[in-house]
């Protein structure tokens, strides 16, 4: 299966439907079940079905794979499935004190007992199109290039976004053009566009710095832990990705 850049909204209904999958099995502390990928399917289909989603279940699972959204392996000639909540919740509640001398087999585990509570996905709407966000952020003094209208036209696509959350066109109009002496704080919930919060106007604002044969920092991305930065390396190269036709429009592309 290949990735087709599925909407961030099929995404999280997919995620959902195989939450509620696993729900049943972790309550009562089976923590080593998985779903089959006809069980996945078919619950993404009822999912679709009840929300109007019309995108194709097993090209979701694909953009769930490619995004590392979901553990996945084969076992017996069958593809399985564990999200990755799930999969913490295994990880946890398997996780043993280690003592000097003494096998780790034998220790006691560190979680002698867990409870689970889910709720709904909860995301703030994306209900400013693009040409709409642009058109404010030009409004406040901030004038788009033809590289720039290039950029900001492609590379939300490429993070599976067809428009914007009030949240990220504050964010852009705060950041581009480049503050002087102040900083940004972004909140929302996982999933809900903070990353690119950041590297579009981030972008926008480096794409006019770029020139043939000059190669100094010009943004500098810091990470708290290093499996977050592994996990948010792929989405911004697929993002730094995407601006390259306008940057090869304006003769700085490779």
């Amino acid at each position: 299966m290949k990735s087709q850049g599925i909407d961030q909204v099929a995404i999280e209904i997919a995620l959902g439907a195989l939450e509620e999958l696993e729900l049943p099995s972790l309550t009562w502390g089976f923590v080593d079940s998985y779903v089959s990928e006809e069980q996945f399917i078919d619950q993404i289909s009822k999912s679709f079905d009840r929300y109007d989603v019309g995108t194709d279940p097993e090209d979701v699972i694909a953009e769930l794979e490619e995004r590392h959204l979901v553990r996945y392996w084969l076992s017996e000639d069958e593809r399985c499935y564990r999200s990755r909540f799930a999969e913490l919740v295994r990880l946890l509640s398997r996780s043993r004190q280690l003592f000097d001398g003494r096998p780790w087999r034998s220790s006691p585990t560190l979680v002698s007992d867990y409870r689970l509570d889910i709720s709904p996905r909860r995301y703030p709407k994306r209900d400013i199109s693009l040409d709409d966000g642009k058109a404010e952020i030009a409004s406040s003094g901030a004038a788009f290039s033809k590289m720039q209208e290039a950029i900001w036209a492609s590379v939300p696509a490429a993070g599976g976004m067809a428009s914007l959350s009030r949240f990220q066109v504050d964010a852009f109009k705060r950041i581009f053009p480049a503050p002087q002496d102040c900083g940004t704080i972004i909140t929302a919930g996982t999933g809900s566009g903070k990353t690119l919060s950041f590297y579009l106007p981030a972008l926008l604002n480096v794409s006019e710095r770029v020139r043939a044969g000059e190669f100094f920092t010009k943004v500098l991305s810091l990470y708290p832990r290093n499996e977050l930065l592994k996990d948010q390396l792929t989405e911004v190269y697929k993002l730094v990705r995407s601006a390259n036709p306008g940057l090869k429009a304006a003769g700085k592309g490779n």
